[in-house]
C-alpha cells in the first residue's frame, strides 16, 4: 500500500478530496489457523492537545472552533473539530451530527479549568437509543481485537490526582532535579483514563473493554500539549508491568501466557508533532522510545492527522523505527477511516475460517472422481474497510501423474480451483435476489421496490460517497467523500444507487473485485447427492429418477459476511465449458438483512454467518397410502439458514431445481413473512419468535408425525435453538423452536413461560426452568429420509444437554426436558463451565437397541481459560427409568488441561471419533492435535471411568493395535469428517450412467456392480479398487499434511492451511458416502 500519499501545490489535485490509496495488506486467511494465535491487542495512543479542538478544515496550525451551540439548530451546517472526527472513526458516526461548548469553567477543581480552548463537544440525535451509530472501528472489531486505550498526561507534576493530570509510570528526574512525569494518564483518571486490553479471552470481557475504551473516548477533553515520547515510554512500561499484558511467569493468574505469540500493537494518533519531553526531562527522542517498543515485539503505527508542515518526517522516523516503515498522513474523516482501516487489516492478518471440508463424488464427469471445498477469509487489497471470502474446489482424479509418492491407491488430488476467484472476476450481471412481501425481487438498482428505505438509508444528515475514484494514472482509490444531505431526494438515490454496487459487487462499485464475501463460521453445504440414500420409499425413488431431478446440477451454498448465501454450480457436466465452471447461479440476501445492508457502508460487518442445511423431505403426507404421482410431487429439496452474529432469524428456499429457487419463509424476533404455493404470499409482524435470539443453532429438518388440520399426518418441521442471547434482552435464546418447514410458522415453543419445559438438574443457582441460551446444533434422531423424528438434543451455554420429546402426536404434549449436566455440580452460572457447541452424534446400541448419545464441550471460538475448567466428553444412554428418560454414563473422559474438543463427533462401527486440540509446550506453542477412537459406549455401563480404545492405528482388520488415539504433532485440529475416497478402475470410454433412458435418465447400478467413480453420485461398489474410508480434518498452516494434499506443479492455487488423513477399518457391508462427507452404512 502507498500509505502516504500527500496532496499539495506541485502534486496533481483531484476534484475532489481522496482517501489514501489501497494496496495490499496480506494474504488471504486459511482455513485453519492455529489455536495459540490469540487475538490482537492494539493500544490506542491518542493525543489528547489542545489543537484537537480545531475545525477539521482548517489548514494554519493555530486555528479556530467549529460553531457550536446549546441545543441543535435545524438548518445549520455543523462543521467538526479534529477531535470530534477522531472520535466518529472509532466510536461511531452521530446521528445527525451538532455539537455543543463545554466552556470548562464549571468546576475550579477540574484539571483543565479555564483551558483557553473550549471543549468542541460531539453530539447526535437519539436513535434507536443511542447517539451514534455503531459503525465505529471499536464497533467493527468489537470481538476479534482486544483494544486499550491511553490519553496524553500533559503536566510536569507527578501527582496521580488532578493536579498531575493522573500521571502513570515511573518518575523522571531530570539532572537530579525535580522529579517529572508526562505521558499518560492512570486508571483512576475521569477521563481518558488507561484502559488496560481485556486480560480473559471470553468474547464477552473483551467486548466489556473495548466498550470502556469507547467510553473514555467520548469522555475526554483535550488541552494542553503533545508530549509523544513521554506517552511512548509509558506504553512501554505498561507492556512490561501490567498484570493483563506483561509476560507471565507461569504462576497464578499474573501475566499474560500468549504474551511471546501475541499479536501486539500500538496506533499513534496525532495532529502534531512533539513538543516537550522530546529528549528532555530525562525521556528519550519519540523514534528511540519506538524502537524499544519493537524491540519488545510491540510495533508501532503512526497516523498524522491534519499535519503542520514540516511534521512528516517526524512522524516517519516514528513509525520506521516502531517497525511499520512510515506514517499514515490523512487530513479528512474519510481518509481517516482508510488509514486506520488498513492498519487493522494488517494487525489481524490472516483469519481463520470456522467452517469444515466437504465432499462431493457427483461430478458428472468422468475425468473428475470427487471434489472437496475448503473456505476462508481475509483483508483484501481493494478496500481496507471489506474482507474478502476464499472457496476453493479440490478436484481429485484416477490421473497417475497427479499421484504423490507412497500413493496407496484411489484418486489422487490433480487441480485446485478458485470458486472465489471466480466470481471476483465476473463481469456478468449477477442474479441476486430479496423477498418482498413473500415473493422474490431482484436486488438491483432498476427495482423500485428496493427503496433507499429498505436498504437502511438514514434519511438525514450526511451521506458519503461509496463508490472508488480513478485517478489519471489508473489508480483506484477508496473515496468516501461528502455526497451531499439525505433529505436532499437526489442526493440518496445516488446513495441508493452505490450502495447496491457495493452489496452485489458489481463495476464501478467499492467492492469491485472483491464480491465473494468472508466465510467465517458459515458452513458450506452441498445439495443432497440422492444416488447415495437408500430406502424403501418408492415415492422417493420415482422423485430422484425424474430427468430433472436425476440431471440437476451439483449446487453447494455458502453464506457471506455482506448478508448473501450464495449458490454455486460446482459439477463439470460435458455440456458446460471450462468458462462456465464453478459459475455462482444466484445469490439470496434475506429481507431483514436488507435492511442492514447500509452497515456495510462502514466497514465490513457480519450479517450472514450462521448455519446452513439442505436436505431432500416430504413435505406432508396425510395418509398411509396417496397417489403416486401426488406423493411424488411432495418430495422437494430445502435449503435453510440462520443468521448468526447478523441477527435474530431464520429462512428457507425451495431449491428442488437449484437454478430456480423457491421463497419459502423467512422469520425473524418481530415478523414472518411466507410465500405458500397458491396460496398466500406476505410479510406479518409477530411475537411468535419474539425470544429467538442470535441464530447460531443448527437446526435439524426432519418428518414429525402430528395431528394437523383435523387429522394426523407426517409434516416437515425445522427444530432449532433459540440461539444467542441478546444484550438487554434476557429472555432471548432461552427456548426451542419447532417450525413447520413449508411456510415457517410456529407449530410450539418452549421456554420458561411455555410450561412445557422440565428442569431437574439440581445445580446451584438453578433458577429458571432454561437458564442459559440453547446455542448448540440440533440432533434429531430419526431426522433420515423416511424415519420419524421422536426426539432431539440440543446443548446450552451452561453446558446442559436437553432432550426434546416429540413423541406424542399433539404438539401440546411435546416437552422439553433436563437430560445431562456436565458442569459437575458447579453452579449454573460457574465462570467454568464449557457451553455445548457441536452437534451430538446419536446411534443406536448392538446389543441393547437402546439410543446412546455422544457429545462434548467446548466451541472453538472460546479458548479455555487458564486456570480453568477442562472440556469433556461424554457416552450417554438413554434410559427409562419408569416415569421419564434420564442419561445413564456409559463413559466420561476428561482432557487434559488446556485440551479443547474442536470437531462435532462421529460414530462409525461402533467407534465414536472426534478431535481435540491440546497445548504445547507453552501457550504460545501450537500443541498436539488428537484424533481419538473410543467404544460409543463402552464396556462396563455401569462405570464412568471405562475409556475403551477403539482406533485402529494401521487401518488394517489383522493387526491388534487398537489405541485412544493418535496424535498429529504441531496441528490445530478440526473439522473432522469421515468420508470415502473415490475408487479407480478401468472403464469403457463413453459410459455415461447418469444418462441412461432406462430410468428417467438416472441409472442406479446394483450394489456389488462396477461404476465409475463420480459416475453415479458417489457410490462406491464392491469389486473397486483403491479409495477407501479416511478421517479427514484441517490441522493449520503449521500442522501435519497428508500425502496428496497439495496439487502436483500446475494443477492451479497451492491449498491454504494443511489437511491429514486416516485410513480406518472398512466396515463388511458396502458403504454409502453423502453429498455431504457423512458416510453411513
Amino acid at each position: 500500500m502507498t500509505r502516504r500519499r500527500r496532496w499539495g501545490p506541485d502534486a496533481w489535485s483531484p476534484p475532489v478530496a481522496l482517501l489514501l490509496a489501497l494496496a495490499v495488506l496480506g494474504a488471504p486467511g486459511t482455513a485453519a489457523a492455529k489455536k495459540a494465535s490469540p487475538k490482537p491487542e492494539v493500544m490506542l495512543l491518542l493525543d489528547t492537545s489542545g489543537s484537537m479542538e480545531y475545525q477539521l478544515d482548517t489548514l494554519e496550525y493555530e486555528g479556530k472552533l467549529p460553531q457550536c451551540h446549546d441545543s441543535r439548530q435545524d438548518g445549520f451546517q455543523y462543521s467538526k473539530s479534529r477531535w470530534a472526527v477522531a472520535v466518529e472513526v472509532l466510536t461511531g458516526t452521530f446521528n445527525n451530527y451538532w455539537c455543543e461548548y463545554d466552556k470548562r469553567t464549571d468546576d475550579s477543581k477540574r484539571e483543565d479549568y479555564k483551558y483557553e480552548f473550549w471543549h468542541v463537544n460531539p453530539r447526535g440525535t437519539v436513535v434507536d437509543g443511542s447517539e451514534q451509530a455503531k459503525d465505529g472501528f471499536l464497533d467493527l472489531h468489537r470481538d476479534d481485537i482486544k483494544f486499550g486505550l491511553m490519553a496524553f498526561d500533559p503536566r510536569f507534576p507527578t501527582s496521580t490526582k488532578a493536579d498531575g493530570a493522573y500521571s502513570y509510570g515511573p518518575d523522571k528526574k531530570p539532572g537530579g532535579g525535580q522529579p517529572v512525569n508526562l505521558g499518560a494518564r492512570n486508571e483512576d483518571a475521569p477521563w481518558g483514563r488507561l484502559v488496560p486490553p481485556s486480560k480473559l479471552e471470553l468474547v464477552e470481557k473483551i467486548r466489556e473493554t473495548n466498550d470502556a475504551v469507547q467510553a473514555q473516548i467520548l469522555a475526554s477533553r483535550p488541552y494542553l500539549g503533545t508530549p509523544l515520547a513521554p506517552m511512548l515510554e509509558g506504553a512501554l512500561y505498561f507492556f512490561q508491568n501490567h498484570k493483563n499484558v506483561k509476560p507471565s511467569k507461569g504462576q497464578g493468574n499474573d501475566g499474560d501466557p500468549y504474551y511471546d505469540c501475541r499479536s501486539k500493537s500500538i496506533i499513534l494518533i496525532t495532529d502534531g508533532q512533539p513538543n516537550f519531553g522530546e529528549g528532555s526531562y530525562g525521556y528519550v527522542y519519540s523514534d528511540v522510545a519506538a524502537a524499544n517498543l519493537l524491540a519488545k515485539g510491540i510495533k508501532v503505527y503512526v497516523v498524522g492527522f491534519q499535519l503542520p508542515a514540516g511534521t512528516f518526517p517526524i512522524l516517519d522516523k516514528i513509525a520506521k523505527a516502531g517497525g511499520t516503515n512510515e506514517a499514515y498522513v490523512v487530513s479528512t474523516h474519510s481518509q481517516l477511516v482508510a488509514a486506520l482501516g488498513a492498519i487493522l487489516t494488517q494487525v489481524q492478518g490472516t483469519l481463520p475460517s470456522r467452517s469444515e471440508t466437504v465432499i462431493t463424488n457427483r461430478t458428472l464427469t468422468l475425468e473428475d472422481a470427487q471434489y472437496q471445498f475448503n473456505a476462508s477469509y481475509g483483508g483484501t487489497c481493494k478496500s481496507p474497510l471489506d474482507l474478502v471470502g476464499q472457496l476453493d474446489q479440490y478436484i481429485f482424479r484416477c490421473d497417475e501423474t497427479c499421484e504423490p509418492q507412497e500413493w496407496e491407491g484411489g484418486a489422487a488430488l490433480c487441480e485446485v480451483f478458485s470458486i472465489s476467484d471466480k466470481l471476483n472476476a465476473r463481469v456478468a450481471p449477477r442474479v441476486i435476489m430479496t423477498q418482498l412481501g413473500g415473493t422474490l425481487a431482484e436486488l438491483e438498482e432498476g427495482n423500485p421496490d428496493v427503496t433507499a428505505d429498505l436498504l437502511g438509508i438514514p434519511a438525514s444528515g450526511e451521506l458519503s460517497r461509496l463508490d472508488p475514484l480513478v485517478l489519471p494514472s489508473g489508480q483506484v482509490v477508496h473515496s468516501g467523500t461528502k455526497l451531499g444531505e439525505a433529505s436532499d431526494p437526489i442526493v440518496r438515490a445516488d446513495y441508493r444507487a452505490q450502495l447496491l454496487r457495493l452489496v452485489r459487487g458489481d463495476v464501478g462499485g467499492r467492492r469491485e473485485g472483491i464480491a465473494m464475501g468472508a466465510i467465517h463460521h458459515s458452513q458450506p453445504t452441498l445439495q443432497p447427492n440422492l444416488f447415495t440414500i437408500s430406502t424403501p420409499i418408492t415415492s422417493f425413488v420415482a422423485y430422484r429418477n425424474q430427468k430433472e431431478i436425476s440431471l440437476r446440477p451439483t449446487v453447494l451454498f455458502v453464506g457471506t459476511h455482506d448478508g448473501l448465501l450464495h449458490a454455486f454450480r460446482v459439477d463439470r457436466y460435458k455440456a458446460l465449458s471450462k468458462f462456465e465452471y464453478g459459475e455462482e447461479l444466484w445469490a439470496f440476501m434475506p429481507k431483514h438483512l436488507v435492511g442492514r445492508a447500509n452497515e456495510l457502508a462502514n466497514g465490513a460487518t457480519t450479517l450472514l454467518d450462521g448455519p446452513i442445511v439442505s436436505q431432500e423431505i416430504r413435505t406432508y403426507k396425510e395418509a398411509p397410502v396417496l397417489p403416486p404421482d401426488v406423493e411424488i410431487e411432495r418430495w422437494q429439496s430445502v435449503v435453510l439458514a440462520g443468521y448468526r452474529d447478523g441477527g435474530r432469524g431464520y429462512f428457507a428456499l425451495n431449491v428442488t431445481d437449484p437454478t430456480e429457487p423457491a421463497f419459502l419463509w423467512e422469520v425473524s424476533n418481530t415478523e414472518r413473512c411466507y410465500n405458500i404455493p397458491d396460496g398466500a404470499k406476505t410479510c406479518e409482524a409477530t411475537d411468535d419468535f419474539q425470544r429467538l435470539g442470535k441464530s447460531y443453532s443448527e437446526p435439524v429438518i426432519a418428518s414429525v408425525y402430528m395431528e394437523y388440520a383435523g387429522g394426523y399426518q407426517e409434516r416437515s418441521v425445522a427444530v432449532f435453538g433459540g440461539g444467542q442471547s441478546v444484550e438487554g434482552d434476557e429472555e432471548s435464546g432461552r427456548g426451542v423452536f419447532v417450525v413447520d418447514l413449508q411456510d415457517g410458522h410456529l407449530i410450539k415453543e418452549f421456554c420458561n413461560s411455555c410450561g412445557n419445559v422440565f428442569d431437574t438438574n439440581p445445580a446451584a443457582k438453578n433458577k429458571e426452568f432454561l437458564d442459559c441460551p440453547m446455542v448448540g446444533a440440533v440432533a434429531g434422531y430419526d431426522a433420515f429420509i423416511g424415519g420419524l423424528l421422536t426426539r432431539a438434543f440440543v446443548g446450552d451455554t451452561c453446558g446442559q444437554l436437553w432432550r426434546l420429546d416429540l413423541t406424542a402426536p399433539d404438539p401440546d404434549d411435546w416437552k422439553l426436558e433436563f437430560f445431562h449436566d456436565s458442569g459437575e455440580g458447579r453452579p449454573i452460572d460457574h465462570k467454568f463451565r464449557r457451553g455445548i457447541s457441536f452437534r451430538p452424534a446419536l446411534a443406536t446400541s448392538f446389543t441393547r437397541g437402546l439410543l446412546t448419545v455422544i457429545y462434548g464441550t467446548g466451541d472453538p471460538d472460546e479458548a479455555l481459560e487458564q486456570g480453568g475448567d477442562r472440556d469433556k466428553v461424554y457416552s450417554l444412554t438413554e434410559f427409562w427409568n419408569g416415569t421419564s428418560f434420564e442419561a445413564k454414563v456409559n463413559w466420561e473422559l476428561k482432557l487434559e488441561k488446556g485440551e479443547e474438543f474442536s470437531s462435532a463427533p462421529i460414530v462409525f462401527e461402533q467407534t465414536a471419533y472426534f478431535t481435540s486440540q491440546a497445548l504445547g509446550d507453552g501457550w504460545c506453542l501450537t500443541g498436539t492435535g488428537r484424533v481419538w477412537g473410543l467404544d460409543f459406549d463402552g464396556t462396563t455401563p455401569t462405570s464412568t471411568d471405562d475409556v475403551v480404545a477403539a482406533f485402529d492405528m494401521d487401518g488394517c482388520p489383522i493387526t491388534q493395535d487398537l489405541t485412544k488415539y493418535i496424535e498429529l504433532p504441531e496441528s490445530d485440529v478440526l473439522g473432522l469428517k469421515l468420508i470415502q475416497r473415490a475408487t479407480c478402475f478401468e472403464q469403457e470410454s463413453g459410459w455415461e450412467p447418469w444418462e441412461s433412458p432406462s430410468v428417467g435418465g438416472a441409472k442406479v447400478p446394483t450394489v456389488g456392480t462396477n461404476a465409475s467413480a463420480g459416475a453415479s453420485g458417489g457410490v462406491q461398489f464392491a469389486g473397486a479398487s483403491g479409495g477407501g474410508l479416511e478421517l479427514v480434518m484441517q490441522t493449520g498452516q503449521s500442522g501435519v499434511s497428508s500425502p496428496g494434499m497439495q496439487p502436483p506443479e500446475g494443477g492451479g492455487s497451492p491449498q491454504t492451511g494443511n489437511k491429514a488423513a486416516q485410513k480406518i477399518v472398512p466396515p463388511a457391508q458396502t458403504v454409502f458416502s453423502t453429498s455431504w462427507g457423512l458416510v453411513f452404512d
